[in-house]
């Protein structure tokens, strides 16, 4: 058997450990953090549009269910003003039709569910704003209320 023989010195070397950490080293891995954080954040805010869209489109729903349940019993769906009225003034739908009037969950200006029924009160159009497509769209029940019928939410 043959043995490998090594010669008995001793290395010197200098452990990285013992100096750190170089500048270009830190800046370059702030960098890439900043980056990822810059990717995830910009997904995730589209993530929430989504989000809100979905819970717009929930309010609508339970709006429409309390509508038909308002006109099942009164035979009429609520009163609006001509040109159509904010959500928020519809007190003849709480509590006994839905819990609570729905807010848009942006509550930005622009973003406020507004309802118009017929002059006889035998349909109705809910309008709200959807952000992913940044114009209104309508929830129409009955014949189409003048202006208020196109594009339909779902």
């Amino acid at each position: 058997m043959k043995f490998l023989q090594t010669n008995n010195f001793k290395l010197t070397t200098q452990r990285k450990s013992d100096r750190g950490f170089t500048l270009i080293e830190l800046l370059v891995v702030i960098a890439i953090i900043g980056m990822l954080s810059s990717v995830v954040l910009a997904s995730m805010n589209s993530a929430r549009v989504k989000a809100r869209d979905a819970r717009r489109l929930a309010d609508a729903k339970q709006l429409q269910t309390a509508f038909e349940a308002y006109a099942n019993d009164n035979s009429a769906y609520p009163a609006s003003a001509s040109g159509g009225e904010n959500v928020s003034t519809l007190s003849e739908l709480t509590p006994a039709y839905i819990t609570a009037l729905p807010k848009d969950p942006k509550n930005s200006g622009n973003n406020i569910y507004y309802y118009n029924t017929s002059s006889d009160r035998q349909s109705y159009s809910i309008r709200l704003r959807l952000e992913k497509d940044s114009g209104y769209c309508y929830v129409t029940e009955g014949s189409a209320i003048s202006g208020w019928s196109t594009p339909k939410c779902y």
